[in-house]
């Protein structure tokens, strides 16, 4: 029987390779695998779904180890920073994680010898949870990419941008002459 589970077990080597396989491509992989029987697009999905949660763990067990994560780095790289903010649920005893800031302590270091020109952007993850990546960066004397601090948002809003640059200005900068540099986005 060709179930979603052999078929995960048996692309797993590839979707390690290359997890941003598309699904038509796996969808002509298995068949070669299979002897040339089709799987929707559907069941490749979901197979790709159950090799990628075997090989990087489950979305939900992810952010359930975020905090946890975060503050091993900030105890064996003392100087990096983080903020999670959380919303209460209705369940009893848990909370629903709403938005996270971080900044190694390299970049923040580095950052104080640098210009103080700070480019932001934002970009779309996708996944099983949608959201945003925000992102503060700056370039080296050799116009190299520096970047200095990353945040997860649900939406690219006025109010997440500023939490984000308060957390850029609590964390990494307190210079009060910086220039940022961003596409403008018209946040709602």
């Amino acid at each position: 029987m060709l179930t979603s589970r052999y078929i995960s077990s048996r692309i797993i080597d590839i979707v390690k390779e290359d997890p941003s396989l598309t699904i038509k491509v796996l969808q002509a992989m298995v068949k070669e695998l299979t002897g040339g029987f089709n799987r929707s697009y559907d069941k490749t999905w979901l197979e790709k779904e159950i090799a990628i949660a075997s090989i990087f763990g489950d979305w939900d067990e992810s952010y359930q180890k975020l905090p946890r994560y975060l503050t091993a780095v900030q105890q064996y790289d003392l100087g990096t920073e983080f903020k999670i903010n959380t919303v209460p649920s209705v369940t009893s005893g848990t909370v629903i994680f709403d938005q996270v800031f971080w900044a190694f302590a390299p970049a923040i270091e580095g950052f104080q010898h640098y210009c103080l020109v700070i480019c932001i952007d934002g970009t779309f993850l996708t996944g099983k949870y949608r959201g945003v990546m925000l992102i503060a960066l700056s370039q080296d004397a050799e116009n190299q990419i520096f970047p200095i601090a990353f945040a997860i948002v649900e939406r690219e809003t006025k109010e997440s941008w500023g939490w984000f640059l308060d957390c850029l200005r609590c964390y990494v900068t307190k210079h009060a002459r910086l220039c940022l540099i961003s596409n403008r986005h018209h946040a709602s």
